[in-house]
């Protein structure tokens, strides 16, 4: 009996051996206790609320009924079988009580008796001795009047008996029922444990990883009831307006760099590294087979990238939209209007599923838009509603859109295009022929719409101002976008307005829009802007005179809230907090103060809460919905990844906020000479908080003519080119499993407060756009690029998970439907009767 019997708690042991649980594993040579003096207790008045003394009454009432109907088993029974029958009884509770709500066996009884441990297992003080009886078993009955249950051999299950055969009856159901009971309880406890408790399948623990799921239900939920479906039907992209740049004028639009610097990538976890290699302009490198990672080199610094958003459910390809500037060390003046010519790139990276490798083996330079209006910003594609299937009926000269894509310029004006699917541009044009192999189409188009400052009696081209930030807004209709400029001010586009006072037809019969609103939101440039995510009411400014300011745009002549913090570099909102992101320079700051901050704005009593600290300038960072994440790039070239715990007024209270952090690759200057010891040497100094290579102080000298020594730093790109190559060092993102114990968590650990910058070192591995991927399909990807040009993609594969797996299925079959070819001929039909509606 020992074998089944040891599984059984305390309180079943002694229902079922008639022991008090005093007196269990008490030797009968041992003394019983002196008795406790009596002690006068004061009344104290119950103050409880009515509902609670509601509920203590009822359990109250609950056990006395279970007390009553143990009685009822007892009386008229033999003892053993009736101390059988209890102790089944228990059992039975004890499992219901059990897989509702899983704990330790005590607890889970307590729970099941209002409190008590049960109505057997209680233990209480007799008036007339010192002795503990059982409550509900010790009461008299007709049946065993006057008999001690410590002291009846006939309730030992295992000794001698009348009938064995009963014996071993009991026994056996016993056994059953605590075998059943206990697999009930491992597989609720595996069940409770995978929600809450333990390890998941990436290595971190449950309670990190149940944020994520929390954020994907509410991000869906989101999108389908304040995104729209289809916006804008009369911007429809037409072939006729996209024309073909000639090859003569071609090179005037396109990046000067005509090949890229000298890199290699070295990978954890993969002993094999890439050769040093250079990539010529518009080239890209094939994707790993094994980490999926892939690079592309533009030509030119990189300042504006963003992804192409997608409905939820669509797999189709994947684009990026990014610009660049012309010349690798081009300076810009925020106060200055620049004119002349620049592209817009669209690369294409075919199919990016979260959790599986890219269909295209590479991606490449699908089509370019050249343009004259200076150089570019900041790109905004238009948040839903204006993507379309590629196979979409339209007849020509209509296309099938691929969104609504707005680009800040630096002559203060910003244009939307109308970006058709590539695919359908390239087939209705006829390639044209070129010497160059790696020449890729390139387009000029007119925009949709044009938007302007001034007003309808003012000369606006006058007063144009540079646009150094804007923002779509999220919600339905997406038709209010908010620009911020060089001097503090902000303006707001109604693009669905059909005023004459605010539309303009242009000379070349293009079409202008004036703004419905302006006010001075600071005193200097604004740096960065965002809606809030729920409410197109709600907009956040950060400008240059280090306030952070939020303003409700039905009054904007005042600010809800404004915040002194530092030197704002971006701003993101998230859609289940509220609170603000915000990623600052290295400027105006302590040495430990500098990173991305989280600045709350419900409880104006609570510090910012400090998320990310870096040493250098974070240029730039992106937050992701669907995972609850962030990630940032900063000037030293390093990608960070944070998986953000639950944000509520107490994110400044968690504990273990470094314990989220895990780098995505490091990005090292290295000197032409350093042998692979001195690599490594270097490496291991850098995890310790030294200088390695990936420090920028490395200096070389030369010897002037009266014999000193005078530092060569590099200042400009052919300079730092000639001198150093780009180490690109990943880390294993396939997984997190034992990641702080690994050497680029610790790297990372020891760059956030013991990097030494030079800042007359020529910024290279500098990286100023980092974005996630927006779309459900591909919500696990992430581009970043730079100084360098040098374009990077990674999939953090870790962060797939299976509790929402069963929601991206339901969401593609739903897409596959309402695709299906039976709706494309009704939506051919329909069409045809009205042009404008989709």
């Amino acid at each position: 009996m020992s074998s089944f019997r040891d599984k059984l708690p305390l309180a079943l042991k002694c229902a079922i051996e008639e022991v008090p649980p005093t007196e269990v594993g008490q030797s009968e040579t041992e003394q019983p206790k002196p008795k406790r003096r009596k002690v006068t207790k004061r009344v104290v008045h119950d103050v409880r609320p009515a509902e609670t003394l509601a509920d203590q009454e009822k359990q109250r009432q609950t056990s006395s009924s279970t007390v009553e109907e143990l009685e009822e088993i007892m009386h008229g029974s033999r003892p053993r079988r009736g101390a059988a029958k209890v102790a089944l009884k228990l059992l039975h509770d004890w499992a219901k009580d059990t897989l509702v709500n899983p704990s330790n066996d005590m607890s889970s009884l307590q729970g099941s008796w209002g409190g008590h441990s049960s109505p057997i297992a209680v233990e209480q003080k007799s008036p007339k001795c010192g002795r503990a009886r059982v409550k509900g078993i010790k009461r008299k009955h007709p049946g065993f009047e006057g008999r001690k249950s410590y002291e009846d051999e006939d309730f030992v299950l295992g000794g001698i008996g009348e009938d064995e055969e009963e014996t071993e009856e009991l026994e056996s159901d016993l056994e059953s029922a605590v075998d059943s009971i206990a697999e009930l309880r491992r597989n609720k406890s595996i069940q409770y444990q995978g929600r809450k408790y333990g390890t998941s399948p990436n290595g971190l623990p449950n309670n990190m990883m149940q944020p994520c799921s929390e954020s994907t239900k509410c991000n869906k939920t989101f999108r389908e009831k304040h995104q729209s479906s289809w916006v804008f039907p009369e911007w429809i992209p037409s072939v006729n307006d996209w024309k073909t740049v000639p090859q003569s004028d071609l090179e005037e639009y396109l990046p000067q760099e005509m090949q890229s610097a000298t890199f290699k990538i070295s990978r954890e976890g993969l002993s094999k590294e890439t050769p040093l290699q250079k990539l010529n302009r518009f080239e890209a490198m094939d994707k790993h087979p094994e980490c999926w990672d892939t690079l592309m080199f533009t030509g030119g610094p990189v300042w504006a990238m963003e992804w192409c958003p997608s409905p939820d459910g669509s797999s189709d390809n994947q684009y990026i939209a990014l610009a660049c500037h012309q010349g690798m060390d081009d300076q810009h003046y925020a106060n200055e209007k620049y004119t002349g010519t620049g592209l817009i790139q669209l690369w294409d990276l075919g199919k990016l599923e979260y959790d599986s490798s890219p269909t295209s083996q590479r991606p490449y330079l699908v089509c370019g838009l050249a343009q004259d209006k200076g150089f570019i910003w900041q790109l905004k594609w238009c948040p839903a509603g204006a993507w379309e299937q590629p196979t979409c009926p339209r007849k020509l000269p209509c296309l099938p859109r691929l969104g609504l894509l707005a680009a800040a310029t630096s002559t203060g004006i910003v244009t939307i295009y109308s970006i058709p699917h590539p695919q359908a541009l390239l087939a209705s044009k006829t390639p044209v022929d070129s010497e160059d192999s790696q020449v890729q189409p390139i387009f000029t188009v007119n925009g949709v719409i044009t938007l302007k400052l001034g007003s309808f009696g003012a000369p606006h081209n006058k007063i144009n101002r540079q646009v150094l930030s804007m923002d779509w807004s999220a919600t339905k209709d997406h038709d209010i976008m908010a620009l911020g400029f060089y001097d503090g001010l902000v303006g707001l586009w109604n693009l669905s307005s059909t005023s004459s006072f605010l539309r303009i037809c242009e000379p070349d019969q293009s079409l202008a829009l004036l703004p419905y609103r302006c006010f001075q939101a600071h005193d200097s440039c604004i740096r960065a802007l965002v809606f809030c995510p729920a409410a197109s009411d709600l907009l956040a400014t950060a400008g240059d005179d280090r306030m952070v300011k939020v303003w409700d745009l039905t009054r904007p002549y005042d600010c809800i809230t404004a915040h002194k913090r530092h030197l704002t570099t971006e701003v993101f909102w998230p859609l289940n907090a509220p609170g603000l992101f915000l990623s600052q320079e290295n400027s105006y700051t302590r040495n430990d103060q500098h990173g991305i901050y989280y600045l709350d704005l419900g409880y104006h009593e609570i510090k910012p809460a400090f998320m990310v600290p870096r040493m250098a300038t974070m240029w730039s960072m992106s937050f992701n919905d669907w995972l609850n994440s962030l990630v940032t790039s900063d000037t030293l070239g390093e990608v960070i990844f944070e998986l953000l715990p639950k944000i509520d007024g107490k994110i400044q209270y968690t504990k273990g906020i470094a314990q989220r952090r895990f780098p995505v690759y490091f990005t090292d200057m290295v000197p032409y000479g350093a042998n692979t010891s001195n690599e490594t040497e270097g490496a291991e100094e850098m995890e310790g908080g030294g200088e390695g290579e990936g420090s920028p102080a490395v200096e070389s000298e030369r010897v002037d003519g009266q014999g000193g020594a005078v530092p060569l730093k590099p200042q400009t790109y052919r300079e730092a080119v000639g001198q150093y190559y780009l180490h690109y060092r990943d880390s294993d993102i396939r997984t997190f499993k034992k990641f702080h114990e690994r050497a680029p968590w610790k790297r990372m650990r020891s760059t956030e407060v013991n990097t030494k910058i030079d800042l007359d070192i020529m910024p290279m591995a500098a990286l100023h756009k980092v974005r996630f991927n927006p779309n459900m399909s591909s919500h696990t990807w992430l581009v970043s690029g730079g100084q360098a040009g040098l374009v990077r993609v990674h999939c953090l594969r870790s962060m797939y998970r299976e509790d929402t797996k069963t929601m991206f299925m339901k969401c593609k079959k739903q897409f596959a439907g309402l695709y299906h070819p039976d709706n494309r001929s009704q939506a051919t039909e329909d069409l045809t009767e009205n042009p404008d509606q989709h």
